[in-house]
């Protein structure tokens, strides 16, 4: 089942406020997280709050827009007709 925006948000409150006060474990739900150093805590708040964001665009429906980038090496009016 997939977790819902403010389950996500809710992790991530938990880190955030477990790294500042330099704890080694934060517990959320039926899940444990045990930090090893700084870089881990910042990984997974990371992997969080990509998580947070693909929930966020589900639940709202939406989607990224397209980009469409068109690149040429002769350039526009150089060469051709006269």
């Amino acid at each position: 089942m997939a977790r819902t925006v403010q389950q996500i948000q809710a992790d991530i409150d938990t880190v955030r406020s477990e790294m500042s006060n330099s704890a080694q474990e934060a517990r959320f739900g039926d899940r444990m997280f045990r930090s090893r150093s700084t870089d881990e805590a910042l990984k997974a708040l990371a992997a969080l709050e990509i998580e947070l964001n693909s929930a966020s665009a589900a639940a709202n429906n939406t989607t990224r827009p397209r980009q469409v980038r068109l690149s040429g090496s002769s350039g526009f009016g150089s060469g051709g007709c006269a």
